[in-house]
Protein backbone atom coordinates (compact mmCIF):
# COMPACT_ATOMS: atom_id res chain seq x y z
CA UNK A 1 0.00 0.00 0.00
CA UNK A 2 0.95 3.85 -0.28
CA UNK A 3 2.73 4.72 3.26
CA UNK A 4 2.45 8.28 3.91
CA UNK A 5 4.98 9.86 6.33
CA UNK A 6 3.03 12.64 8.42
CA UNK A 7 4.35 14.25 11.62
CA UNK A 8 2.08 15.63 14.05
CA UNK A 9 0.66 19.44 12.78
CA UNK A 10 1.62 22.46 15.22
CA UNK A 11 -2.14 24.16 15.51
CA UNK A 12 -0.70 27.12 13.18
CA UNK A 13 0.24 25.31 10.24
CA UNK A 14 -1.94 24.12 7.14
CA UNK A 15 -0.83 21.71 4.63
CA UNK A 16 -0.12 23.01 1.07
CA UNK A 17 -0.74 21.29 -1.88
CA UNK A 18 2.26 19.75 -3.75
CA UNK A 19 1.00 20.52 -7.03
CA UNK A 20 0.86 24.58 -6.43
CA UNK A 21 4.58 24.02 -5.54
CA UNK A 22 5.27 22.40 -8.56
CA UNK A 23 3.73 25.10 -10.62
CA UNK A 24 5.23 27.61 -8.49
CA UNK A 25 8.53 26.63 -9.57
CA UNK A 26 7.86 26.08 -13.32
CA UNK A 27 7.09 30.25 -12.48
CA UNK A 28 10.32 30.74 -10.65
CA UNK A 29 12.57 28.60 -13.50
CA UNK A 30 10.83 30.17 -16.10
CA UNK A 31 11.26 33.91 -14.64
CA UNK A 32 14.94 33.34 -14.23
CA UNK A 33 16.22 30.50 -16.91
CA UNK A 34 15.14 30.53 -20.35
CA UNK A 35 13.12 27.82 -22.29
CA UNK A 36 16.23 25.21 -22.78
CA UNK A 37 16.75 25.15 -19.04
CA UNK A 38 13.72 24.63 -17.80
CA UNK A 39 12.83 21.92 -15.12
CA UNK A 40 11.59 20.86 -12.26
CA UNK A 41 13.87 19.52 -8.74
CA UNK A 42 10.77 17.99 -7.70
CA UNK A 43 8.98 20.89 -5.92
CA UNK A 44 12.26 23.23 -6.30
CA UNK A 45 12.13 25.44 -3.12
CA UNK A 46 14.99 27.74 -4.64
CA UNK A 47 15.59 28.95 -8.03
CA UNK A 48 19.40 27.16 -7.26
CA UNK A 49 17.21 23.96 -7.16
CA UNK A 50 16.07 24.32 -10.58
CA UNK A 51 18.00 22.38 -13.45
CA UNK A 52 18.28 21.16 -16.76
CA UNK A 53 15.96 17.90 -17.11
CA UNK A 54 15.48 15.86 -20.04
CA UNK A 55 14.60 12.33 -21.35
CA UNK A 56 18.46 11.65 -21.01
CA UNK A 57 19.19 12.85 -17.60
CA UNK A 58 22.37 15.25 -17.61
CA UNK A 59 25.20 15.69 -14.81
CA UNK A 60 24.80 18.76 -12.77
CA UNK A 61 26.67 21.82 -14.33
CA UNK A 62 30.35 21.65 -13.01
CA UNK A 63 31.24 24.93 -10.87
CA UNK A 64 34.63 25.69 -9.45
CA UNK A 65 35.47 24.05 -5.88
CA UNK A 66 33.97 26.38 -2.83
CA UNK A 67 36.58 28.63 -1.35
CA UNK A 68 35.79 27.97 2.76
CA UNK A 69 38.88 29.28 3.79
CA UNK A 70 39.13 33.02 4.26
CA UNK A 71 41.81 35.17 2.78
CA UNK A 72 44.02 38.16 3.90
CA UNK A 73 44.27 41.25 1.02
CA UNK A 74 47.71 42.89 0.72
CA UNK A 75 45.73 45.83 2.51
CA UNK A 76 45.24 43.89 5.56
CA UNK A 77 41.77 43.28 5.14
CA UNK A 78 40.23 39.34 5.44
CA UNK A 79 37.87 38.47 2.68
CA UNK A 80 35.89 35.03 1.66
CA UNK A 81 35.12 34.50 -2.01
CA UNK A 82 31.70 33.61 -2.67
CA UNK A 83 30.21 31.27 -5.18
CA UNK A 84 29.86 33.97 -7.71
CA UNK A 85 33.90 34.88 -7.58
CA UNK A 86 33.05 38.10 -5.02
CA UNK A 87 35.28 38.78 -2.55
CA UNK A 88 32.80 39.39 0.79
CA UNK A 89 34.87 41.55 4.09
CA UNK A 90 35.04 39.56 7.05
CA UNK A 91 33.15 42.01 9.58
CA UNK A 92 31.41 41.89 12.50
CA UNK A 93 28.10 41.34 10.72
CA UNK A 94 25.13 41.94 13.20
CA UNK A 95 22.20 42.28 10.62
CA UNK A 96 22.03 39.43 8.68
CA UNK A 97 19.20 38.44 6.18
CA UNK A 98 18.55 35.16 5.00
CA UNK A 99 17.31 35.16 1.71
CA UNK A 100 16.70 31.36 1.12
CA UNK A 101 15.39 28.42 3.60
CA UNK A 102 18.47 26.83 3.52
CA UNK A 103 20.37 29.84 4.64
CA UNK A 104 17.56 30.46 7.07
CA UNK A 105 17.84 27.11 9.13
CA UNK A 106 21.38 27.63 8.90
CA UNK A 107 21.19 31.04 10.33
CA UNK A 108 19.49 29.30 13.27
CA UNK A 109 21.56 27.08 13.92
CA UNK A 110 24.78 28.77 13.91
CA UNK A 111 23.61 32.11 14.71
CA UNK A 112 22.81 34.56 17.87
CA UNK A 113 19.35 35.25 18.00
CA UNK A 114 19.79 38.92 17.68
CA UNK A 115 21.91 38.71 14.62
CA UNK A 116 19.28 37.98 12.22
CA UNK A 117 17.42 41.18 10.66
CA UNK A 118 15.13 39.09 8.62
CA UNK A 119 14.53 35.84 7.07
CA UNK A 120 12.95 34.43 3.90
CA UNK A 121 9.35 33.78 4.52
CA UNK A 122 9.11 31.08 2.07
CA UNK A 123 7.06 27.90 2.91
CA UNK A 124 6.94 28.72 6.48
CA UNK A 125 2.98 27.52 6.63
CA UNK A 126 4.13 23.92 6.47
CA UNK A 127 7.63 24.58 7.94
CA UNK A 128 6.69 23.15 11.70
CA UNK A 129 9.56 24.71 13.18
CA UNK A 130 8.28 27.99 12.26
CA UNK A 131 8.03 29.01 16.10
CA UNK A 132 11.44 29.04 16.38
CA UNK A 133 11.30 32.36 14.13
CA UNK A 134 9.14 34.29 16.73
CA UNK A 135 10.16 38.17 16.92
CA UNK A 136 12.20 38.08 13.25
CA UNK A 137 11.04 40.19 10.70
CA UNK A 138 10.13 38.04 7.74
CA UNK A 139 10.56 39.20 3.89
CA UNK A 140 8.24 37.82 0.90
CA UNK A 141 10.74 38.41 -1.88
CA UNK A 142 14.37 40.21 -1.98
CA UNK A 143 13.01 42.03 -5.13
CA UNK A 144 11.01 44.44 -2.27
CA UNK A 145 14.35 46.66 -1.79
CA UNK A 146 12.62 49.70 0.28
CA UNK A 147 11.32 46.28 2.63
CA UNK A 148 14.72 44.93 2.49
CA UNK A 149 16.52 48.35 3.52
CA UNK A 150 14.26 49.29 5.62
CA UNK A 151 15.56 46.38 8.12
CA UNK A 152 18.96 47.87 7.92
CA UNK A 153 20.82 45.17 7.28
CA UNK A 154 24.57 44.56 6.80
CA UNK A 155 24.73 41.21 4.82
CA UNK A 156 22.47 39.11 2.78
CA UNK A 157 22.60 35.62 2.69
CA UNK A 158 21.09 34.07 -0.76
CA UNK A 159 21.78 30.97 -2.83
CA UNK A 160 22.27 31.29 -6.51
CA UNK A 161 19.68 34.15 -7.26
CA UNK A 162 20.55 34.08 -10.90
CA UNK A 163 19.44 37.53 -11.24
CA UNK A 164 22.38 39.80 -11.83
CA UNK A 165 20.03 43.53 -11.69
CA UNK A 166 18.38 42.43 -8.21
CA UNK A 167 22.54 41.90 -7.08
CA UNK A 168 23.14 45.12 -8.86
CA UNK A 169 20.72 46.93 -6.93
CA UNK A 170 21.78 45.37 -3.97
CA UNK A 171 24.74 46.05 -4.22
CA UNK A 172 24.37 49.85 -5.17
CA UNK A 173 22.26 50.34 -1.98
CA UNK A 174 25.41 49.39 -0.08
CA UNK A 175 24.32 45.72 0.83
CA UNK A 176 27.05 43.03 1.36
CA UNK A 177 25.84 40.08 -0.52
CA UNK A 178 27.20 36.77 0.07
CA UNK A 179 26.13 33.65 -2.42
CA UNK A 180 26.25 30.30 -1.20
CA UNK A 181 26.14 28.78 -4.16
CA UNK A 182 23.53 25.91 -5.96
CA UNK A 183 22.49 23.47 -3.37
CA UNK A 184 23.20 20.35 -4.41
CA UNK A 185 23.17 17.76 -1.09
CA UNK A 186 25.38 17.11 1.81
CA UNK A 187 28.41 18.07 0.31
CA UNK A 188 27.36 21.73 -0.65
CA UNK A 189 25.56 22.04 2.84
CA UNK A 190 28.85 21.30 4.33
CA UNK A 191 30.42 23.79 2.44
CA UNK A 192 27.32 26.18 3.11
CA UNK A 193 27.80 25.38 6.69
CA UNK A 194 31.49 26.48 6.79
CA UNK A 195 31.26 29.69 5.07
CA UNK A 196 28.32 31.11 7.53
CA UNK A 197 30.29 29.98 10.16
CA UNK A 198 33.25 31.85 8.98
CA UNK A 199 31.25 35.24 8.45
CA UNK A 200 29.97 34.57 11.97
CA UNK A 201 33.63 34.23 13.02
CA UNK A 202 32.27 31.01 14.92
CA UNK A 203 34.69 28.39 12.39
CA UNK A 204 34.61 25.44 15.42
CA UNK A 205 30.81 25.86 15.96
CA UNK A 206 30.22 25.50 12.31
CA UNK A 207 32.83 22.25 12.59
CA UNK A 208 31.09 20.47 15.37
CA UNK A 209 27.48 21.41 13.44
CA UNK A 210 28.65 19.95 9.87
CA UNK A 211 30.38 17.15 11.73
CA UNK A 212 27.22 15.92 13.78
CA UNK A 213 24.75 16.29 10.84
CA UNK A 214 26.90 14.28 9.25
CA UNK A 215 27.73 11.61 12.06
CA UNK A 216 23.60 11.57 12.42
CA UNK A 217 23.18 10.96 8.77
CA UNK A 218 25.53 8.28 8.69
CA UNK A 219 23.91 6.00 11.38
CA UNK A 220 20.43 6.39 10.04
CA UNK A 221 20.42 3.15 8.61
CA UNK A 222 23.70 1.65 9.15
CA UNK A 223 21.91 -1.52 10.97
CA UNK A 224 20.78 -2.39 7.44
CA UNK A 225 23.05 -4.53 5.47
CA UNK A 226 23.64 -4.31 1.33
CA UNK A 227 21.72 -7.41 0.95
CA UNK A 228 18.76 -5.98 2.57
CA UNK A 229 19.00 -2.71 0.99
CA UNK A 230 15.85 -1.80 -1.17
CA UNK A 231 15.88 -0.08 -4.59
CA UNK A 232 13.91 3.35 -4.59
CA UNK A 233 12.82 5.85 -7.03
CA UNK A 234 11.98 9.54 -6.64
CA UNK A 235 8.90 10.65 -8.76
CA UNK A 236 6.87 13.56 -8.60
CA UNK A 237 4.34 15.27 -11.69
CA UNK A 238 3.30 18.31 -12.90
CA UNK A 239 0.85 17.79 -15.72
CA UNK A 240 1.37 14.31 -17.01
CA UNK A 241 5.08 14.55 -16.76
CA UNK A 242 7.75 12.60 -14.85
CA UNK A 243 10.42 14.12 -12.61
CA UNK A 244 13.12 12.41 -10.42
CA UNK A 245 16.13 13.46 -8.55
CA UNK A 246 19.23 10.97 -8.60
CA UNK A 247 22.75 11.30 -8.15
CA UNK A 248 24.26 14.96 -7.33
CA UNK A 249 21.24 16.03 -5.28
CA UNK A 250 20.10 15.90 -2.18
CA UNK A 251 17.66 13.09 -3.11
CA UNK A 252 20.57 10.79 -3.35
CA UNK A 253 22.16 11.87 0.16
CA UNK A 254 18.59 10.90 1.22
CA UNK A 255 18.68 7.53 -0.03
CA UNK A 256 22.09 6.87 1.00
CA UNK A 257 21.19 7.76 4.51
CA UNK A 258 18.30 5.61 4.62
CA UNK A 259 19.68 2.30 3.51
CA UNK A 260 18.04 2.83 -0.15
CA UNK A 261 20.16 2.24 -3.15
CA UNK A 262 19.03 4.73 -5.80
CA UNK A 263 17.78 3.14 -8.98
CA UNK A 264 17.85 6.42 -10.83
CA UNK A 265 21.57 6.73 -9.93
CA UNK A 266 22.21 3.40 -10.32
CA UNK A 267 20.85 3.16 -14.11
CA UNK A 268 23.43 6.51 -14.81
CA UNK A 269 20.86 9.05 -14.16
CA UNK A 270 22.42 11.93 -12.36
CA UNK A 271 20.66 15.08 -11.61
CA UNK A 272 17.11 15.78 -12.10
CA UNK A 273 15.89 13.83 -15.41
CA UNK A 274 12.82 13.84 -16.67
CA UNK A 275 11.27 10.29 -17.12
CA UNK A 276 9.24 9.47 -20.10
CA UNK A 277 7.22 6.21 -19.23
CA UNK A 278 9.50 3.76 -20.02
CA UNK A 279 12.29 4.67 -18.05
CA UNK A 280 10.33 4.29 -15.30
CA UNK A 281 9.10 0.91 -16.34
CA UNK A 282 12.66 0.01 -16.98
CA UNK A 283 13.66 1.13 -13.41
CA UNK A 284 10.97 -0.40 -11.85
CA UNK A 285 12.36 0.09 -8.24
CA UNK A 286 10.97 -1.81 -5.07
CA UNK A 287 9.90 1.50 -3.70
CA UNK A 288 8.49 5.19 -5.36
CA UNK A 289 9.35 8.08 -2.75
CA UNK A 290 6.81 10.70 -3.55
CA UNK A 291 4.80 13.75 -2.40
CA UNK A 292 2.12 13.24 0.11
CA UNK A 293 -1.08 12.64 -2.13
CA UNK A 294 0.75 12.01 -4.89
CA UNK A 295 1.03 8.10 -5.09
CA UNK A 296 -2.46 6.93 -6.14
CA UNK A 297 -1.36 9.78 -9.08
CA UNK A 298 1.92 8.23 -10.55
CA UNK A 299 -0.10 4.54 -10.11
CA UNK A 300 -3.28 5.95 -12.26
CA UNK A 301 -0.32 7.54 -14.83
CA UNK A 302 -1.52 5.26 -18.38
CA UNK A 303 1.12 2.48 -17.70
CA UNK A 304 2.25 3.31 -14.52
CA UNK A 305 -0.12 0.66 -12.85
CA UNK A 306 2.13 -2.50 -13.35
CA UNK A 307 5.20 -1.56 -11.37
CA UNK A 308 5.62 -3.57 -8.27
CA UNK A 309 5.78 -0.43 -6.43
CA UNK A 310 1.98 0.20 -7.69
CA UNK A 311 0.83 -3.64 -7.21
CA UNK A 312 1.78 -3.66 -3.64
CA UNK A 313 -0.05 -0.44 -2.78
CA UNK A 314 -3.17 -1.36 -5.03
CA UNK A 315 -5.97 -2.76 -2.91
CA UNK A 316 -6.47 -6.61 -3.81
CA UNK A 317 -9.53 -6.56 -6.14
CA UNK A 318 -9.37 -2.65 -6.62
CA UNK A 319 -10.16 -1.07 -9.96
CA UNK A 320 -6.37 -0.65 -11.12
CA UNK A 321 -5.87 3.25 -10.58
CA UNK A 322 -3.45 2.65 -7.96
CA UNK A 323 -5.81 3.22 -5.17
CA UNK A 324 -5.12 2.00 -1.29
CA UNK A 325 -7.60 1.65 1.23
CA UNK A 326 -6.60 2.57 4.92
CA UNK A 327 -7.21 -1.38 5.82
CA UNK A 328 -4.86 -2.54 3.83
CA UNK A 329 -2.01 -3.88 5.26
CA UNK A 330 2.01 -3.11 4.38
CA UNK A 331 3.49 -5.97 3.23
CA UNK A 332 7.02 -6.93 5.05
CA UNK A 333 9.41 -9.85 5.28
CA UNK A 334 10.35 -11.32 7.74
CA UNK A 335 13.19 -8.69 8.76
CA UNK A 336 9.84 -6.71 8.79
CA UNK A 337 11.23 -4.11 5.93
CA UNK A 338 8.64 -3.58 2.95
CA UNK A 339 9.27 -5.62 0.19
CA UNK A 340 7.86 -2.99 -2.07
CA UNK A 341 5.54 0.18 -2.26
CA UNK A 342 4.97 3.71 -2.23
CA UNK A 343 6.26 6.27 0.35
CA UNK A 344 4.61 9.88 0.49
CA UNK A 345 6.53 12.07 2.53
CA UNK A 346 6.08 15.68 3.53
CA UNK A 347 7.24 18.21 0.45
CA UNK A 348 9.30 20.67 3.16
CA UNK A 349 11.32 17.63 4.11
CA UNK A 350 11.73 15.48 0.63
CA UNK A 351 13.13 18.40 -1.57
CA UNK A 352 14.88 20.31 0.59
CA UNK A 353 18.83 20.49 0.12
CA UNK A 354 19.47 21.60 4.02
CA UNK A 355 19.31 19.90 7.21
CA UNK A 356 15.96 18.85 6.94
CA UNK A 357 17.75 16.24 4.78
CA UNK A 358 18.23 14.09 8.24
CA UNK A 359 14.33 14.18 8.94
CA UNK A 360 13.80 13.18 5.70
CA UNK A 361 16.07 10.10 6.05
CA UNK A 362 14.98 9.07 9.18
CA UNK A 363 11.01 9.05 8.19
CA UNK A 364 11.74 7.19 4.85
CA UNK A 365 14.22 4.52 6.91
CA UNK A 366 11.39 4.24 9.36
CA UNK A 367 8.80 4.09 6.72
CA UNK A 368 10.62 0.96 4.43
CA UNK A 369 12.54 -0.91 7.27
CA UNK A 370 10.50 -0.13 10.20
CA UNK A 371 12.18 0.56 13.93
CA UNK A 372 15.78 0.81 13.80
CA UNK A 373 17.34 -2.78 15.17
CA UNK A 374 19.65 -2.69 18.10
CA UNK A 375 23.40 -2.22 16.57
CA UNK A 376 25.08 -6.21 16.57
CA UNK A 377 27.63 -6.57 18.79
CA UNK A 378 31.18 -7.47 17.97
CA UNK A 379 32.32 -11.09 18.52
CA UNK A 380 34.38 -11.71 21.36
CA UNK A 381 37.85 -12.31 21.04
CA UNK A 382 39.58 -15.22 23.24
Amino acid sequence: MTMSVRRRRRPDTVDIANGAFLGIALIVAAIFMSAESLSLAGRGLETSQVSVATDEARSPSSHAPMQIAPRTLPSGERVLRDASGRLVPLRDYRRIVAGSTVARTLLLALAEPDRIAAVTDYGLDEWEESYRLAGIPTLASLADLESLLALEPDLVLIHALNDERRIARMQEAGLAIFDLGEMRGLSGLKDNIAQIAALLDAPERGRRYADALVRRMAAVADDITDTERRSALYISMYGNRLFGGSAGTSFADVFASAGLNDAAADANYRGWPQYSIENVLVLDPDIIITHIGMGAEICRHPGLAVLRACVSARKRGDDSRGNDSPGDEIVRDEGGAMTSGIVEVPGYLLTSPGPEMLEAAESVRAAVYGPRRRARLPSRTR
